[in-house]
């Protein structure tokens, strides 16, 4: 899987999700499977559950207490406990491009620390449309992927309002085919020429067809600046699903190239604060780099360990039943936060590396990274003590 090409792999993702809108993250997260380097903690919670059966009253909540988009989106999926910070520290960007298609996306708000941008955004007009037919087209080419016995709507699923159509009609039953047409936002961002990679988002469609969504990218040291233009991706994915009874079969049109358009954020004077700390155990030390901003604590932690451990994480079998480093616990004032560590990369020569990120309403207060271990638990005379950086 190293060889992997990474632009090759996202294109084939965005293609085979296309019309699907999967939240941002995941594409990512799939990615980083491939490169075999982190391992995803699930961040869903029953708070996720309830926010799906109470769709109808928060949305209407939201809008009755004037929040921004960040915030809408926060009381409607409550997937990230940062939302709320974000919509009172982002600015309002209203800037709307237009595609060919007739496809508006508006940037709504914006928040730049120096280190990520992140953006809430929504999307109208025809931006999913679908065409079927009997039988099977001609002039498709060559099958780019072929799916033997599966079908449609067993082997995919989306929320996207063509879904059910589709599924309905690529039920196995005859020979037919529907080809989607759908115009993307791109998962990542550039500023120039440089790539920004996301590392967060989500979307979701509301009931007069409209896809709110919002992403978070990294912004690299050396980019860096007061004021950054950014550019933001819409690109139209067409793909062409055969049904019969031998199985599913997808063609892949031909994709036009990504169309770019900047918007400009002030960086946030308050935010980017570097912390570090180390911390040692009989087996290990570690340390912490971290950047505090004015929603988030992200950074990350590197333990040097014993090799088993290391050994541990990367086949996620533990037949000595050690009693090892598997976690970090992140303590703000006190309180201990939720949705801490992120993802874990299993190194070479006794190393992990440990990805951090949760919500952060005051930086002033003391804050401490607390190891967990597999058996015994947290450990907090062994905490990583933040200060800033020298």
């Amino acid at each position: 899987m190293k060889n992997w090409n990474d632009q090759a792999v996202r294109a084939a993702i965005d293609d085979c999700l296309s019309g699907v809108d999967a939240v941002p993250s995941v594409r990512a997260d799939v990615l980083n499977q491939l490169r075999g380097e982190k391992k995803v903690k699930s961040k869903f919670s029953v708070g996720v559950i309830m926010a799906l059966l109470l769709t109808l009253l928060m949305a209407g909540a939201a809008v009755a207490a004037g929040l921004g988009l960040f915030g809408q989106i926060g009381e409607k999926l409550g997937t990230d406990e940062r939302l709320p910070g974000l919509d009172a520290v982002s600015e309002a960007v209203g800037l709307s491009f237009t595609t060919e298609e007739g496809v508006t996306v508006t940037i709504s708000q914006a928040y730049y620390d120096g280190t990520r941008i992140f953006i809430s955004y929504t999307k109208t007009g025809p931006f999913d449309v679908l065409a079927m037919g009997e039988g099977r087209p001609e002039g498709l080419g060559e099958c780019d992927w072929a799916l033997p016995g599966e079908v449609y709507g067993e082997y995919f699923f989306s929320e996207s309002a063509s879904y059910p159509l589709m599924k309905a009609h690529l039920d196995g039953s005859a020979p037919r085919w529907a080809t989607s047409t759908y115009v993307n936002v791109h998962d990542g961002m550039k500023s120039g020429e440089t790539d920004l990679e996301i590392i967060g988002g989500d979307t979701y469609l509301t009931e007069d067809g409209t896809m709110i969504g919002w992403k978070e990218c990294v912004v690299p040291e050396e980019l860096a600046a007061d004021e950054l233009t950014f550019l933001l991706g819409t690109f139209t994915s067409r793909t062409t699903y055969c049904q019969d009874e031998t199985g599913l079969y997808l063609y892949h049109g031909e994709r036009p190239e990504t169309v770019w358009h900047p918007f400009t954020v002030k960086k946030d004077a308050t935010g980017g604060q570097k912390l570090t700390g180390t911390a040692s155990g009989a087996e290990w030390t570690a340390e912490a780099a971290m950047t505090a901003s004015a929603v988030d604590l992200r950074g990350e932690i590197v333990l040097r360990c014993p090799d088993s451990w290391v050994e541990i994480e990367r086949t996620w079998e533990n037949p000595a039943n050690i009693d090892y480093i598997g976690d970090w616990r992140v303590y703000i004032g006190g309180e201990r936060m939720e949705h801490a560590v992120e993802w874990i990369h299993s190194g070479t020569d006794g190393q992990l590396t440990f990805g951090v990120c949760c919500r952060l309403d005051d930086g002033a207060q003391e804050m401490k990274l607390v190891p967990v271990y597999s058996r015994t638990g947290e450990r907090m005379d062994e905490a990583i003590l933040l200060n800033k950086a020298q």
